[in-house]
Parts: C-alpha cells; structure tokens; sequence
C-alpha cells in the first residue's frame, strides 16, 4: 500500500495541537480529517494548503494506506467536481477495513454515513 497525498502533512497535524486546526471537537481530542475526491480534488487542496484543514486526497482507486488517519472519526469523504471514475462505496469500506470507524461520504446526491460496526451503509438526504 502506498500514501495518499498530503498524508504526511495531515499525520504531523494529527500529531501537533488540535486546538488550531478547523473542526477540532469541544475538548480537542479529536480533529475533523478530509479526504478529498474527485476532478477538482487538487485544486481544493491548492486552497485548502495554507489553512488549517486536515486533508488528504484520494486520485485514484490505488490501494491506499489509511491506518494513520484511524482515530479521528468521522473521516469526511468530500466529493469535489466529478468523481465517477472512482467507487466511493470502496474507498469507504478500505477506510472503514483500515481501522476509521466511521466514513460521512458528502456529495451531490446526499450524504452516506459508512460504519465499522454495520456492513449495511445509511443514505442520508440533505
């Protein structure tokens, strides 16, 4: 298994203080991850570069290792512009194989809640 990118910046973040980074829980414990998905995924993180997101993006259907990210649940699956080259259904369940207890995939047709503890995931409409 290969890093995505930016999992060496998102990894140094998770292992500095939380308190600065933007959706940190009440008690700082526990920092919101992104992964972004999708054609425009590259030129988000461009923007994304100089705040203080926890990301990392997902180009490709490569068999990634996540295991870093674990922990930190929630892992937010952002679909930026058009992702149809990639199952996102997979992505989740190689995130939710590789120790992230829960996946909220965000995209144009609702939101899917993925869980460790449950193979059936949840459509949410929003």
């Amino acid at each position: 298994m290969k890093s995505p990118p930016y999992r060496k910046r998102a990894v140094a973040m998770l292992r500095t203080s939380l308190k600065e980074s933007w959706g940190v829980s009440v008690d700082g414990t526990q920092a919101t991850v992104w992964a972004l998905v999708g054609d425009q995924a590259w030129n988000v993180a461009k923007h994304w570069l100089d705040t203080p997101r926890i990301f990392i993006v997902i180009p490709d259907m490569e068999d990634y290792d996540y295991r870093a990210l674990a922990g930190h649940d929630p892992l937010i699956l952002l679909v930026c512009g058009d992702a149809s080259h990639l199952s996102l259904p997979a992505i989740g369940k190689a995130m939710i194989t590789q120790g992230i207890e829960r996946v909220l995939l965000i995209g144009e047709n609702g939101n899917q809640i993925m869980k460790a503890s449950n193979d059936q995931s949840r459509r949410v409409r929003v």
